[in-house]
């Protein structure tokens, strides 16, 4: 319907007028970008009664606020208390609750109001409340309303809220206003990374997943608050079947695709998306359904009577007087009841979620959809708003397999083809290029794609010259991501450049191995007040040398920057211990960097400690006692490994690395039993089992001792001789050597390319071919310990620590992971050694080590064997000590062989068969 207004002989569309003020909104409401809130019409100055209302009133709302103790109001403080004192939430709450309000921008510019998702939120609540309280049948937090006038004011307090909640432009400025303060936030998490700002940036996380359980309560509850039985008459219960309308409810799910699009809260994000395309197609079937209507009642009322557009053409002709203000009025009332339909920005806020998680598979499925909508004409998309999506895409690809689908959708897609050359699609595809680690030409299209810009005579930008050196890190070439460097001080200026173009340059150097140099060029970058973050610290601290550098750095991020480390951060400085492998100094390092490691952890998170008993933290803190021993420290390891999963991989290889065994100093126990609880929850959670030795073994049996590599290939390698075997045995270091990579690769996959590799669904699945090698054999692995879990024997780090934390003595490096099967299956197999398990050695059982590579494992078995029963007992040595360890030694020795699956197919020893031993009740497995 379009309105003409006429004056002086001239016409004013307020139709054009509409479309014009949706279009600029940012002259119509200044305040909303000004962050002022200016009130945007009528008067919302408060009452003058409201102080005295309140003081008089104090004790009646204390205790509305102790019954509602869920609800937390006011400017929060250090772990939920109130910084600005108790009458702060409780007038918040007395406007909430009786109404004192004009407006929903009013109450969130009232003084000590909360957050504005926190205003919506808790007018939602106050709407169920009431409406629960106004029912035949109340809720669980209400009560009967018992006289005519507590219902008469609880009824206008509900139509004072309900009108609030129904206005689309206050709800919108609110929005605006919150997706403001996260923006703040989140760029002072990034640029600053200290302490506060990620508690800020925290708090504001918090207030979106409040609104958006509030949303989904709301919806659960409507239709069941429809559904009851209303006793204050018609006009009464058409205000208590009040739902939020649905152009308000698309406001606010909109607003937080936006605010997905800057924390990654992709879940989030496409449930918004889900509702915002089914509230349009809602809206769009009733206007279908109305326009249908007007046409099948013909044509002869309006004859009659006229058109709309003549009827209001008329009645504005007979005005006298013309003010501007009606026109305001007629646009804003337009403005309130317009739904803006499903639109192509939304889909690409949905895409944009997706970037920092790198969740590739659901952006692709929402590209796909924003296609076909596109296609079927739900809206119309342009040339800005395909590349856009194709950036959003590209920004979500972390791997190869991502990259290849990214190829092939800009080779094959219609829709691609119509898109030109930009500098943020080229951006994109070069950062998207140097994530692909697993292709070998990575650093050839980065380049290609480079020229394409120089030629077309688009300049790059120093995220374009970020991307570049990010490739040339990831195929370790350092010189050439200096060149970059270079080129990107000349063309952008050394003000220019973005904290992502020095991190990138110490991640060149770091990946390379040049760790002196990375460390020199940090350095630099430091005395010269470069804008370094948190990751340009990371990238030095992976490669740092000594334990001792590693501090240094740590020390120089804390002091220089102000950057609060995390999990991740002790995570490098426990690999840069572990390293060392001194000893009891390297355990005592490792337990202070994890106790750290958690108080950092609660520092960057304080909702993980609000799972923690305040008492304790106190008990701690003035005790000073470590949260690792105390009983809720399995819990928060959990939350570690949780979002920190490099952090466990870190200590696993640091502790593997150690020297000593816990059993023999029982002073360092309660240091190393916490490190070795998480390690081994990670290693739980990989084979799905606890560790578990067996009790009985038949007397000369044959055992078995699996190396990584025939764990890699088991149903190949052992799963032909392993009904001659009564136990089996399987490392720690095999697993996690297992885990790092290595062998060959699957199904002949060396031979293809990531383009053609795209036709395998778990090469898609995985993401990359290591990725896709490792869970084959995970795969396989677990469905060997399920099938034969009676007859095995899966070591624990603890006691992979004391069988072969001596290896050195056989020749075996302690950083040799692989190898240290060997050490184990030697030890195993003799009676002297200490605080280990001799249930092997005692029933004189066959130790078989099985591996195929003897250079690495085998020949620490066969040379040492050589090397000592051979000569016999000619050579004794002087000293007894010496002699006695030979004598068990050799022992040991002789109850030890070797085999080589792939070399000797048709070995067979003489051994009890594992078939026997599965039924025999006799035999029994511990678990430990």
């Amino acid at each position: 319907m379009t309105l003409t207004l006429l004056r002086r002989g001239k016409s004013f569309d307020v139709t054009a007028t509409k479309a014009f003020l949706l279009s600029r909104k940012h002259r119509y409401f200044p305040a909303v970008f000004d962050q002022s809130l200016e009130p945007l019409s009528g008067s919302h100055k408060q009452p003058k009664n409201v102080t005295r209302d309140v003081a008089s009133s104090i004790k009646e709302t204390t205790r509305i606020a102790e019954n509602k103790s869920s609800l937390n109001y006011g400017v929060p403080g250090e772990r939920g208390r109130s910084t600005t004192g108790i009458t702060s939430p409780l007038a918040y709450l007395y406007r909430v609750q009786h109404g004192h309000f004009e407006s929903l921008v009013a109450l969130m510019s009232a003084p000590c109001a909360p957050h504005p998702l926190r205003v919506l939120a808790d007018l939602l609540d106050e709407v169920g409340r009431l409406k629960s309280q106004l029912a035949e049948n109340p809720g669980e937090g209400g009560y009967v309303v018992q006289s005519c006038e507590d219902q008469n004011d609880a009824l206008k307090v509900l139509d004072r809220v309900t009108r609030s909640l129904s206005d689309v432009l206050d709800v919108r400025a609110v929005l605006r206003r919150a997706i403001g303060m996260l923006k703040d936030a989140t760029e002072a998490a990034s640029a600053l990374g200290d302490v506060l700002s990620e508690r800020e940036l925290q708090r504001e996380l918090r207030e979106v997943e409040m609104l958006a359980q509030r949303l989904r309560h709301w919806s659960a509850t409507t239709e069941e608050q429809h559904n009851s039985l209303y006793t204050c008459g018609e006009n009464n219960g058409n205000l208590l079947k009040w739902t939020l309308p649905d152009v308000v409810t698309v406001e606010i799910r909109r607003a937080l695709l936006v605010v997905c699009g800057l924390t990654g809260a992709y879940a989030l994000a496409v449930e918004c998306l889900e509702e915002i395309i089914a509230l349009s197609d809602l809206n769009n079937h009733i206007e279908k359904k109305l326009n249908r209507q007007v046409i099948r009642e013909g044509g002869w009322e309006r004859k009659a009577k006229g058109t709309s557009h003549q009827r209001v053409h008329k009645a504005v002709v007979e005005e006298t007087t013309f003010a501007l203000d009606n026109v305001v009025e007629s646009v804003e009332g337009e403005l309130r009841q317009h739904l803006i339909a499903v639109s192509a920005e939304d889909h690409i806020m949905a895409i944009t979620s997706c970037a920092q998680t790198r969740k590739f598979d659901i952006a692709h499925s929402l590209f796909q959809r924003f296609m076909q909508h596109a296609e079927c004409g739900t809206f119309v998309i342009t040339a800005d708003d395909v590349t856009a999506a194709l950036v959003a895409l590209a920004r979500c690809s972390g791997n190869t397999a991502d990259f290849a689908m990214t190829q092939e959708l800009l080779v094959k897609s219609e829709a691609a083809r119509v898109v030109p050359v930009s500098v943020d699609l080229y951006t994109a595809l070069i950062e998207a290029a140097g994530r692909a680690s697993e292709n070998p030409r990575r650093l050839e299209v980065a380049l290609a794609l480079y020229r394409q810009l120089r030629d077309g005579g688009f300049d790059p930008t120093p995220d374009t010259y970020a991307a570049l050196i990010a490739c040339c890190a990831s195929a370790q070439e350092p010189t050439m991501g200096f060149g970059f460097y270079h080129e990107a001080r000349q063309q952008c200026g050394v003000g220019g450049l973005t904290p992502a173009v020095y991190t990138n340059l110490l991640l060149a150097y770091a990946r390379a191995g040049y760790g002196s140099d990375a460390r020199t060029t940090l350095e630099v970058l430091v005395e010269a007040g470069a804008p370094l973050t948190r990751s340009a610290f990371h990238a030095v601290l992976a490669c740092a040398v000594t334990h001792r550098d590693a501090q240094e750095v740590l020390q120089l991020m804390q002091s220089k920057y102000n950057i609060a480390p995390t999990p991740q951060t002790y995570a490098y400085l426990i690999a840069a211990a572990g390293a060392e492998s001194v000893g009891v100094s390297t355990v005592l390092s490792i337990f202070d960097w994890q106790e750290m490691a958690i108080k950092s952890l609660l520092e960057r998170y304080p909702c993980v400690g609000n799972t923690v008993p305040q008492t304790l933290l106190e008990k701690c803190n003035t005790q000073r006692t470590a949260l690792s021993t105390s009983e809720v420290a399995p819990e928060l390891e959990k939350e570690v490994l949780s979002l920190y999963p490099a952090y466990g991989e870190a200590l696993e290889l640091a502790l593997l690395q150690l020297r000593v065994d816990p059993r023999v100093d029982p002073r360092l126990e309660p240091y190393i039993r916490p490190l070795l609880r998480v390690a081994q929850r990670r290693m739980n959670s990989f084979t799905t089992m606890a560790p578990q030795a067996p009790t009985f073994v038949p007397k000369g049996a044959a055992i078995a001792v699996l190396a990584a590599d025939v764990l890699a290939n088991i149903e190949e390698y052992f799963l032909p001789f392993v009904s001659f075997y009564s136990a089996v045995v399987i490392p720690y270091s095999s697993l996690v050597a297992l885990q790092r990579g290595g062998g060959r690769r699957v199904n002949a996959a060396a031979a293809a390319t990531p383009v053609r590799l795209l036709s395998d669904p778990l090469y898609c699945e995985c993401g990359g071919e290591k990725r896709q090698i490792q869970q084959a054999r995970r795969t396989a692995l677990l469905r060997f310990l399920q099938k034969y879990q009676d007859v095995i024997h899966l070591v624990s780090l603890a006691e992979e620590l004391a069988l072969s934390r001596d290896c050195d003595r056989y020749g075996i490096g302690v950083k040799r992971t692989f190898t240290r099967c060997a050490a184990l299956a030697l030890n195993l197999a003799r009676k002297d050694i200490q605080n280990v398990t001799k249930i092997y050695a005692e029933q004189e059982c066959q130790i078989v080590l099985v591996s195929t590579n003897f250079e690495k494992c085998g020949r620490f078995v066969v040379d040492v064997k050589k090397e000592l029963l051979q000569r016999g007992d000619a050579d004794q040595s002087p000293k007894k000590g010496t002699r006695d360890s030979l004598q068990g030694l050799k022992a040991g020795l002789r109850r030890v062989s070797y085999h080589n699956p792939r070399t000797s197919p048709d070995w067979r020893p003489p051994v009890v068969s594992v078939k026997s031993l599965v039924t025999d009740p006799a035999l029994s497995m511990s678990r430990v």
